[in-house]
């Protein structure tokens, strides 16, 4: 399991190979979010 800060901090790649099964099994969605701030927390 990844912590949300490192995944916030995750590079482009890295934030992919963590999320591309995350729905479905369908690596696109995370490719088309990764390098957005699509997860923050203040």
């Amino acid at each position: 399991m990844i912590r949300l800060e490192d995944l916030n901090n995750a590079a482009y790649t890295q934030f992919v190979a963590h999320l591309e099964g995350i729905f479905e099994h369908s690596p696109w969605i995370a490719e088309k979010s990764g390098g957005k701030a699509a997860i923050f927390f203040p």
